[in-house]
């Protein structure tokens, strides 16, 4: 469940090694928390397959050593997205309605695991910095647009958690969607 090929064998019988590696392990084996985890990725998917078919690929969990700052990394499993549905052009409406929908597949995954896992974060951070790359493409793409970063967020975080509250179907197809999932992301 953890990939650790990329650690040589006499680094996998460290102190240091054995701390982070059940460090994750035990995450991995709370109740739930692979669920969550696998109906974040499938929110995400879900969200941008509104807007436009993806193309995406899993990546799994993994655990490696970074000799040059001399600690062990890991990340747990999760979706890359290789093909993000375009803006295809069309008036500043047009535009900020893209933006918008965007945005709302980029919170989709923390929104999702907190409502399965409310003990845990969702995600929220990792998901952020995406948000924040997507705006920076888009506002270097389109000078002078300015996007207010916090009620963007805001906004979209409210339009999903409502979307999901009200419409039971939404979670249900991200569920099933997460159960596919789970097996390409090794979980």
């Amino acid at each position: 469940m953890i990939d650790t090929s990329s650690i040589p064998k006499e680094l996998r019988s460290s102190r240091e090694f054995s701390h982070h590696f059940l460090k994750m392990s035990d995450q991995l084996a709370l109740p739930g928390f692979i669920e969550a985890l696998c109906a974040h990725e499938a929110a995400h998917v879900y969200f941008y397959e509104l807007i436009a078919p993806i193309i995406w690929e899993p990546i799994k969990t993994k655990l490696w050593y970074d000799s040059k700052a001399r600690r062990y990394e890991g990340y747990f499993a999760a979706v890359n997205i290789l093909e993000y549905p375009l803006f295809l052009g069309g008036d500043l409406n047009a535009l900020a309605e893209w933006i918008d929908r965007m945005v709302q597949a980029k919170v989709a995954g923390s929104v999702v695991a907190r409502h399965l896992l409310p003990s845990c974060d969702g995600g929220e951070q990792g998901d952020r910095r995406e948000f924040d790359k997507f705006c920076d493409d888009v506002q270097h793409q389109y000078a002078g647009l300015q996007i207010d970063r916090e009620q963007s967020w805001n906004r979209a975080r409210s339009i999903v958690e409502h979307r999901i509250r009200t419409d039971p179907h939404i979670l249900e197809e991200i569920k099933t969607k997460s159960i596919e999932m789970r097996k390409q992301l090794d979980l």
